[in-house]
């Protein structure tokens, strides 16, 4: 006859009704992962528009931005064959051929433009180009900087404190691109001449901040600081931006929270 241990199925049973799910604990335990996702920080993507004037043609303005989650952002400029920015200002065109980069925040080069190749750009009506730059490419969270430069006027190494290669040079598009006898400043890589007007939209980031030109054509020791062009700056409401996943901290306290409610519900049993 086939004996049975009944301490050992007491024991093998407590354990069973230890860790049974408990319908009365669901809700509650749901209720608190709710919680927890409410409490996980939220990030908002904002387009920020940028327009102003060089002096110079060597004038390298310098934008410090922000992202908080991983995720593709756009750069297109809009002064030389004009359009309208993300917050609805017109820019007339006529303005310089611009070039772009995007720096890290230790100042590595990671990605720059001359003229768009995806993004659409207007043609300028009296040259006929279509020179303003674009990029749209992944980056991850993160401090960043976006300067802007003439065409001609490229950085002078791989990284940002390197400074441009035309920051002594503040008339460089009349020596390389004007016809003999020209004067001032701002001619096209065709000879054209422009104005030092530049717009730009930065769209899908966090916080963006215009900071001074990186040269000092007046030789001053200001940094630039009266080289600045008058620059308006307006950020336009984005769409908010959560990461596709609970971060570490909040999955590991919502799992817990389950796990210890059905544990305590079970006991009560």
């Amino acid at each position: 006859m086939k004996t049975t241990d009944l301490n050992s199925l007491r024991v093998t049973k407590a354990l069973t009704s230890a860790v049974k799910p408990s319908f009365m604990a669901l809700p509650l335990a749901v209720a608190m992962i709710a919680c927890l996702g409410v409490m996980t920080p939220k990030a908002h993507a904002v387009n920020f528009s940028f327009h102003g004037t060089f002096q110079f043609d060597n004038d390298v303005p310098v934008i410090n931005f922000t992202v908080a989650v991983p995720g593709e952002i756009t750069i297109v400029t809009r002064g030389y064959g004009g359009g309208t920015l993300s917050d609805g200002t017109v820019i007339a065109p006529g303005g310089f051929d611009p070039l772009i980069h995007v720096w890290n925040a230790d100042g590595t080069n990671l990605a720059f433009n001359d003229d768009s190749l995806f993004i659409p750009v207007n043609d300028d009506p009296s040259t006929g180009q279509g020179y303003d730059s674009g990029l749209e490419f992944p980056v991850a969270a993160g401090d960043y900087f976006l300067t802007i430069a003439q065409v001609g006027n490229q950085p002078a190494g791989t990284v940002r404190a390197a400074g441009y290669t035309r920051d002594s040079n503040p008339d460089f598009t009349r020596d390389l691109f004007a016809p003999p006898g020209s004067d001032g400043y701002f001619y096209d890589v065709l000879g054209n001449h422009r104005t030092g007007d530049w717009a730009i939209d930065l769209l899908n980031v966090n916080e963006a901040q215009y900071l001074s030109p990186i040269n000092d054509n007046d030789n001053d020791n200001d940094n630039g600081d009266d080289d600045d062009p008058v620059v308006i700056i307006t950020p336009d409401p984005g769409t908010p931006v959560t990461s596709p996943v609970p971060e570490p901290l909040t999955a590991t306290l919502a799992f817990a929270s389950l796990f210890g409610l059905g544990m305590a519900v079970g006991r009560r049993r």
